[in-house]
């Protein structure tokens, strides 16, 4: 996988090409930002309420309230999921030149969105039995530590033998986790929008072999800028609001509470600029975001053509 060629195109894409990419997120990020809209005016109040009360006195949360906030979230993830697919797949099919239909407007959901849908829960579904599995040896280990030191007359706590074989599994785990996440998933947006038999895991993981680092160098160039970005933004915009937070510290949890609900109420009422520059800066973003696998995977796709 070449990293400066893949990452020099992701850029060009982004900004060279920002009509083109407009043209394909423009629709998605317009129901994304009406569906966050509705959902700040339909529950944020009720929202600041209860995170205002969570933080003064937990015990006296109003379980109705919020039950009702909880029952939004699931419908909102599954949405924003959705558009998150269909705008992943659009770019990266214009990237290899797959996209076809009106050039500015995309609206689909077809088989390599569902593909890539599938895809993910199935990732999910198995970092998730990983973790159990990951939690149950955590679990036994501990189990020996107690034993063990109640069997030498020592406190009942992990450690000795047991303590750090635990620490190393943790760390173990950790690793493994970040490494099958990377080779999972980097390349399983072109895999699933070229491959018709399958959902692209397994051509994902085939494809990240021996490119692990050259993946993680690649999305930490790309990332570095963007991270840098929302920075500089965050402190312009919340920091008054960071040092009231400071200044309201030892002053007790009611006044913590006070500085973060005054932080949030701002936040709520500034919604709709957050909004309009989320949509503005949108296709910037997801290009930067989403182009990197289908650049590296249309460069090594070459390769191997052309050393055939």
């Amino acid at each position: 996988m070449p990293v400066i060629s893949t990452v020099a195109a992701a850029y060009g894409f982004a900004f060279r090409r920002y009509l083109t990419v407009l043209g394909i997120v423009w629709l998605p990020l317009a129901i994304l930002v009406a569906i966050v809209y509705l959902f700040m005016t339909q529950i944020g109040p009720d929202y600041l309420a209860l995170m205002h009360q969570a933080m003064i006195s937990p015990k006296d949360i109003d379980p109705a309230t919020a039950s009702d906030i909880s029952r939004w979230v699931l419908p909102f993830d599954v949405i924003v999921l959705v558009l998150f697919i269909m705008m992943r797949v659009g770019i990266t099919k214009e990237v290899l030149g797959m996209r076809t239909g009106p050039r500015f407007l995309y609206v689909s959901f077809g088989g390599a969105e569902f593909r890539l849908l599938a895809a993910y829960i199935l990732v999910f579904l198995m970092i998730a039995a990983a973790a159990i599995g990951f939690a149950l040896i955590v679990g036994i280990l501990a189990l020996i530590g107690v034993a063990a030191a109640g069997a030498h007359g020592g406190a009942n706590s992990l450690s000795g033998p047991a303590g750090i074989a635990a620490f190393v599994v943790c760390l173990a785990a950790a690793l493994a986790f970040v490494y099958a996440f990377v080779r999972l998933t980097f390349f399983l947006a072109p895999a699933a929008v070229t491959e018709k038999t399958g959902i692209g895991i397994a051509r994902s993981w085939r494809l990240g072999k021996g490119n692990f680092w050259r993946i993680v160098a690649a999305m930490f160039l790309i990332a570095i800028p963007i991270l840098v970005a929302e920075i500089v933004i965050a402190a312009v915009w919340l920091g008054p609001f960071i040092a009231a937070l400071v200044q309201a510290t030892p002053h007790g949890d009611k006044a913590v509470a006070d500085a973060i609900q005054s932080m949030l109420q701002s936040y709520f009422r500034d919604m709709p600029y957050v909004l309009v520059f989320g949509f503005v800066a949108g296709p910037v973003l997801y290009g930067l975001l989403f182009s990197p696998p289908a650049f590296a995977y249309r460069a090594m796709e070459e390769e191997a053509k052309s050393a055939t």
